[in-house]
């Protein structure tokens, strides 16, 4: 691997702050060696429907010596592109179309999309509920594909948990083989290959690239979102299979405050970013 390829660079996602991302915050991560944000894409951290706050959030950000690499669009609140629903996935597709929008005024070139949410069904039925949600989910993306070219950005699928639409390895390979590989790649999350078993065996037969990724700790059982080396991911592992599939960087930490001050997470996640710097250098070498 040509190690000028790498970048070192580390970026936050925006909800480890309370409210919306203001110089106080951008100051902050600027100081704590962070340089570059995540948008979630969720009130109050940040409005997609509002018409000036994208162009307020890059200057903030260009002020402090910092960019915007990524929006994550909604997931929350009922949004869901593999909804049974045509008004709710309608509804989701524009969402992340939004989504898109605002992250181009930002100067970003990615949008995380989850390919759906929970699944409803837990017995026998479970599975025709998910080939079903799959489809809708390959249909929405294929409405999103042609606003993401138009906007220069690329969108990153998100690997999720086993009872998520997308989250067993026949569904998410499914997925990935309906997609446009030069518009759509992958979000490598790290806390849900920990809580999901058999991620790290499917990441290896992927043909889509890693083009971003939400790393972040556990301890196996659910999303805590914790900083890194402060639970039970292997991060030896993680490095090495990201890298692998031939992804260099920059590196997004998907870390929430978790009900603490966001300036004493941030200490801990400065910490965390260099351990990973080190482990990125001497993992790069041998692949």
């Amino acid at each position: 691997m040509n190690e000028s390829a790498i970048s070192l660079d580390f970026g936050l996602q925006s909800d480890l702050f309370w409210d919306p991302l203001n110089e106080t915050a951008f100051e902050a991560a600027y100081k704590n060696g962070f340089r570059f944000f995540e948008i979630w894409g969720h009130v109050p951290w940040f409005d997609i429907y509002s018409a000036s706050m994208a162009n307020e959030v890059k200057k903030m950000a260009s002020d402090c010596g910092m960019w915007i690499r990524s929006v994550h669009s909604p997931c929350e609140g009922g949004s869901d592109i593999s909804s049974e629903s045509t008004s709710t996935r309608r509804k989701s597709v524009s969402e992340v179309v939004l989504s898109i929008e605002n992250c181009r005024k930002m100067g970003g070139t990615i949008v995380v999309v989850h390919p759906g949410g929970s699944l409803n069904s837990t017995d026998k039925t479970a599975q025709y509920e998910h080939d079903r949600r799959i489809s809708n989910s390959i249909r929405s993306f294929e409405e999103i594909e042609r606003i993401a070219a138009d906007n220069g950005v690329r969108i990153a699928v998100e690997n999720l948990c086993a009872n998520d639409v997308g989250g067993s390895e026949k569904h998410f390979l499914r997925l990935l083989e309906a997609l446009n590989p030069r518009i759509f790649g992958i979000c490598f999350d790290s806390s849900h290959a920990n809580i999901n078993p058999g991620t790290f065996e499917m990441f290896r037969r992927v043909s889509h690239p890693i083009i971003t990724t939400h790393l972040s700790d556990n301890h196996g059982a659910y999303d805590e979102h914790k900083p890194p080396f402060t639970a039970s991911v292997d991060w030896n592992a993680t490095i090495e299979l990201i890298l692998r599939n031939g992804y260099h960087g920059p590196w997004l930490l998907e870390v929430t405050n978790g009900g603490a001050d966001p300036l004493e997470v941030l200490a801990v996640m400065r910490n965390s970013a260099e351990k990973l710097k080190e482990l990125i250098c001497r993992k790069e070498k041998n692949i």
